[in-house]
């Protein structure tokens, strides 16, 4: 092989490489009913505010909602997340607090973030329909990921990650973490 054909190689492989490293970085994943990634954020370890600033960025916007409710923006990414503790806090701690608050859910209304099938906000439900023909329609709703429901009735199920539709396009994508507990 050529020098220049070697150049050329390793090249290609390392744009191909940072290419999957890009979107592994803004993939929502999910794997055996539950969500294990948004972008960088691994939801195998608890995902707390630290966490998820760490992996995600510093948020942009932190807001106390009720004793138990933290909700939290990363515009960048157009993601809300909502930071639960149902555990009690120690004086001076709120749910807002870095490590109190655990991620229970959160909605994505950018195209910033896609699904692992590459399904972004702004597609048209044709597009939904071909990259997940698996989906279910449920209300206004498209249901891409589904866990059992183990808090409600013995064998339904409950979705885990949801594209809404509006005007024939997707509006936000709506993920259930559950990491605060019910």
């Amino acid at each position: 092989m050529s020098r220049t054909a070697l150049i050329g190689a390793c090249a290609a492989l390392l744009f191909a490489a940072a290419a999957s490293a890009a979107a592994a970085a803004t993939t929502i994943r999910w794997k055996n009913g539950a969500v294990t990634h948004i972008g960088d954020l691994s939801l195998s370890r608890t995902p707390t505010i630290a966490r998820a600033g760490a992996a995600l960025g510093a948020p942009t916007k932190t807001r106390l909602t009720s004793t138990e409710t933290c909700v939290v923006d990363w515009t960048p990414l157009a993601l809300r997340g909502n930071f639960v503790n149902l555990g009690g806090s120690r004086p001076g701690q709120t749910t807002c607090s870095p490590t109190l608050g655990k991620l229970q859910s959160a909605e994505i209304r950018g195209p910033a973030l896609q699904t692992q099938n590459g399904l972004r906000v702004g597609d048209t439900l044709a597009r939904l329909r071909k990259l997940h023909p698996a989906a279910r329609r449920r209300g206004g709703s498209w249901w891409l990921a589904t866990a059992p429901n183990v808090f409600g009735t013995p064998g339904t199920r409950i979705s885990i990650v949801r594209a809404n539709i509006r005007d024939g396009k997707v509006s936000a994508f709506v993920l259930w973490i559950g990491a605060a507990g019910e």
